[in-house]
């Protein structure tokens, strides 16, 4: 009787390891993916987890960020913060699509969808933008906290835009002037 309990406990502990093994060579696999098909943005944040500020708390939560696969205007600050500031008062419409449902739900509990949203033409003026959550590694951000405006960003395409995932990436700064937070503007000005 000893040994049929021996070997259940024995085979427990292989299929756990084989398990593990398992899960950890399908998440290479999904890095590979990113790694090699995912497409590169820069994320306009709309708004963050308040830990993401402070490199002495948890080390990853999530931001809601703002982009635009279209190379004209993805790094346009300008423009960027205007979609921003639509975002924040958007309130959908009475016949809304899903999307317009998405953004609204996503602004109202700040709860986010990992998955692009397509932000209407009201916003983006006809241009191509999206709104997605992102988990945030902080270990991945300058100084490991958030003190930017934006954040580089991983998506990683889907057979529709509803299919594809965002991650934190690591790109180059952009040339030129970087965009500050609005508590960053706030502290400059009394400094």
């Amino acid at each position: 009787m000893l040994w049929v309990i021996g070997f259940v406990c024995c085979g427990l502990i292989v299929g756990c390891a084989v398990l593990f093994i398992l899960i950890g060579r399908k998440q290479e696999q999904v890095e590979q993916r990113f790694l090699n098909d995912g497409e590169r943005y820069r994320g306009w944040i709309v708004m963050a987890n308040t830990v993401l500020f402070d490199p002495n708390q948890t080390p990853s939560s999530y931001a809601l960020v703002v982009y635009s696969p279209d190379p004209a205007i993805a790094d346009d600050e300008e423009m960027m913060r205007e979609w921003i500031e639509a975002l924040t008062v958007y309130r959908k419409p009475r016949n809304a699509r899903q999307n317009e449902r998405a953004i609204d739900s996503a602004m109202k509990t700040q709860i986010p969808f990992f998955e692009p949203i397509e932000l209407p033409e009201e916003i983006t003026n006809g241009r191509e933008g999206y709104l997605i959550g992102v988990w945030v590694d902080r270990s991945l951000l300058p100084g490991g906290a958030l003190r930017k405006g934006y954040i580089n960003i991983t998506v990683l395409p889907g057979s529709s835009p509803q299919m594809s995932y965002a991650r934190i990436a690591i790109l180059p700064e952009p040339k030129g002037q970087v965009m500050m937070l609005p508590y960053e503007k706030k502290a400059n000005r009394r400094g």
